[in-house]
């Protein structure tokens, strides 16, 4: 699998965001994107899912797409989108067309980051953390190529951080896995880095 980018350029309201940007990414390659707040983090996710498209340039993948072209991944967005009255366990279920036979696969990663009590309550009655960390095992167990985390750790204190990286990248596989933060202060060593300015 591959998936890159060639001379993209993308402005917002007269401020160019990416002007020739170019990167490519092969199977099992970790691509870190840096910034602060509003300098384009979001929106290469977006021009990489195929939610939005370059002003010039392409971005080009063999990775699957569904019937309007957008990449099928296994994504954490900043929102957490998750339906409130379903368990952490029927999101991930419901999610992928997972059949109840798969709820043994399921709780065993949620029990990774979650405590057991949690795994059948409604997922609107958990933390703001706990949810993010839900999000996070729903995108690892979703069937995809690539893996896109935009901002994955907001909300979490630095053990569940380090817990969720630490199971993102056991669970990549020869998947490809983007990662979106302001900063990082060399926690994430073995990622290629682009910074958005």
């Amino acid at each position: 699998m591959y998936l890159k980018a060639e001379h993209v350029s993308k402005s917002y309201h007269g401020r160019k965001l990416y002007d020739d940007l170019s990167f490519s990414m092969s199977d099992g390659d970790r691509l870190l994107i840096t910034g602060a707040s509003g300098t384009g983090k979001t929106t290469l996710v977006r021009l990489i899912l195929g939610l939005e498209k370059p002003d010039s340039g392409s971005i080009l993948t063999d990775c699957r797409r569904n019937r309007r072209g957008i990449l099928r991944a296994g994504c954490v967005f900043q929102e957490d989108r998750l339906a409130g009255d379903f368990s952490p366990v029927e999101n991930i279920l419901y999610a992928d067309g997972y059949s109840h036979e798969d709820t043994g696969k399921v709780r065993k990663l949620l029990l990774k980051l979650l405590p057991e009590k949690s795994l059948n309550q409604r997922t609107a009655e958990l933390s703001g953390g706990m949810k993010r960390r839900v999000s996070i095992a729903r995108a690892l167990l979703l069937r995809s190529d690539v893996l896109i985390f935009d901002e994955p750790f907001s909300g979490l204190d630095q053990e569940n951080r380090e817990k969720c990286l630490r199971l993102m990248l056991q669970e990549q596989g020869r998947r490809m896995l983007i990662l979106t933060a302001h900063d990082h202060s060399g926690e994430f060593p073995d990622f290629t880095e682009i910074r958005c300015r």
